[in-house]
C-alpha cells in the first residue's frame, strides 16, 4: 500500500481482536506519513502487546480494560534534542 499524504495527528482504533494495529503502524512508518512533530493516538486493549518499533512511546493512560497510547516518530530525523524538547514541553506526564 503506497500512501502519499502527511499527517500531524493519526488516530488508530481498529476492532480489538485484529492485527490491524501493527499493519497500520507499519504503513505509517514505511510511507513516512507522520510529520516530524506529529503524534499517533492508539486505542487498544490493555492486555494487547503492540509492536511500536520505529515510534517513541510518549504517554500511555489506562481506562478500565483499554489503554490510550500516544507515540511519535522515533527520534525525528535523528534529532534527539527535538524529541526530548517535545516530550518535556508538550507531553509531560501528570
Amino acid at each position: 500500500l503506497k500512501v502519499e499524504v502527511k499527517a500531524d495527528v493519526i488516530f488508530i482504533d481498529p476492532p480489538y481482536e485484529t492485527d490491524l494495529y501493527e499493519k497500520a503502524l507499519k504503513v505509517i512508518k514505511e510511507n513516512k506519513i507522520l510529520n516530524k512533530d506529529g503524534i499517533i493516538i492508539l486505542e487498544h486493549p490493555m492486555d494487547k502487546d503492540i509492536n511500536n518499533e520505529g515510534f517513541e512511546l510518549i504517554k500511555a493512560k489506562s481506562y478500565g480494560n483499554k489503554q490510550i497510547s500516544c507515540a511519535a516518530t522515533f527520534l525525528c530525523n535523528n534529532d534527539a534534542a527535538f524529541s526530548k524538547r517535545r516530550r518535556r514541553k508538550n507531553y509531560k506526564r501528570k
